[in-house]
């Protein structure tokens, strides 16, 4: 089998530089291009009726705060990228399952 493409989810909250790292060694070993992905959504748990509107307020900010961290975590994995390697990054705000799922039929591994 020929792996021609490799995907790395990488959390939002915790960066772990391990897990990029082995999927850097896999897509050198194998002469793959890399993808990282990196996805989160709020707590699904603020959806329902408020009449306060403060639920909506708490989603906001855990939105806003999601959003700033998805390109901290890129480049997080862009600085471990050594010189000449073939990279892309996918950001979702979305369940990283979900996100998984997107990209599941472009990769290899």
């Amino acid at each position: 089998m020929t792996i021609r493409t490799i995907a790395v989810s990488l959390e939002v909250d915790t960066f772990r530089s391990p897990t990029a790292k082995a999927a850097i060694r896999l897509a050198q070993r194998f002469g793959a291009h890399l993808i990282g992905v990196a996805s989160a959504a709020p707590s699904p748990d603020l959806i329902g009726f408020d009449p306060t509107g403060a639920a909506a307020n708490i989603y906001a900010a855990e939105r806003e705060d999601i959003e700033k961290r998805l390109p901290a975590v890129e480049g997080e994995f862009r600085r471990l990228l050594p010189a000449g390697a073939t990279a892309d990054w996918r950001a979702f705000l979305e369940p990283p399952t979900q996100s998984l799922l997107s990209i599941a039929r472009s990769v290899d591994l």
